[in-house]
């Protein structure tokens, strides 16, 4: 292995540690990126980038996932494609571009299967979910959330686990079955409180608030707002 290749790996591999601050892992993924012309490595980076900004700066991790895509398929590249379509499905679901989405995690699925990649087929289905569900397609929805969390319990992914118990707890809400949701929605927030989780809390203690007030425990409802309303 080349050196210049070496110093590209040893700064990838870097970023997974939790010592470096966030302006950093970015910094240095920017100068993995520059320091390369290896196609491959780029996706990996550009895919990494775009993780990186899908909080803070939307467009630009869409710009990040958009070149990973392109360079993915000039090399048929079957992984650094699927996770590219994974990041754009993401993020068209939070500009609310429900078809678009639809389609790019229907790829990412597609390409993930193939691979028989179980951890991102999890993350896949947890978002292509809320397709299903915004379509009423509750049978479906829950389908994928289940088998999204045998998955993350499997891999001990718990705050991945949480998100999913929420997932569902919302599928049997919408549709009248408030038992079931407040299981659900009760474990969800077992593990947010477990990890300090404290804006993610906030939004199970609404929905168990809700819940409350929809079976007449008003009491309990208002305790639980309460509680959201702090947070």
């Amino acid at each position: 292995m080349g050196l210049k290749k070496l110093f590209i790996l040893l700064l990838v591999i870097s970023l997974t540690t939790p010592a470096f601050p966030l302006t950093d892992s970015r910094d240095s993924l920017l100068q993995a990126l520059m320091a390369t012309d290896i196609r491959s490595d780029k996706v990996i980076i550009l895919n990494q980038l775009a993780n990186e900004f899908m909080k803070d700066d939307p467009a630009r991790a869409e710009d990040y996932a958009s070149q990973a895509l392109l360079i993915s398929e000039s090399i048929q590249d079957l992984h650094g494609r699927s996770e590219a379509y994974y990041y754009l499905g993401s993020l068209a679901l939070d500009k609310q571009e429900y078809d678009v989405s639809f389609d790019y995690l229907r790829k990412a699925e597609e390409g993930f299967t193939a691979e028989s990649n179980e951890t991102w087929l999890a993350n896949v289905y947890l978002l292509l979910s809320e397709d299903y569900k915004r379509n009423l397609e509750y049978e479906n929805a829950l389908k994928l959330l289940y088998r999204a969390m045998e998955t993350f319990k499997k891999e001990g992914k718990k705050k991945k686990l949480g998100e999913t118990y929420n997932s569902i707890g919302g599928n049997y809400y919408d549709q009248g079955n408030y038992d079931k949701a407040f299981e659900y929605f009760s474990n969800s927030l077992e593990i947010f409180e477990d990890l300090e989780e404290v804006q993610l809390k906030g939004s199970l203690y609404n929905n168990l608030g809700e819940i409350y007030r929809l079976n007449k425990d008003y009491n309990r409802a208002i305790e639980y707002y309460k509680k959201s309303l702090q947070i």
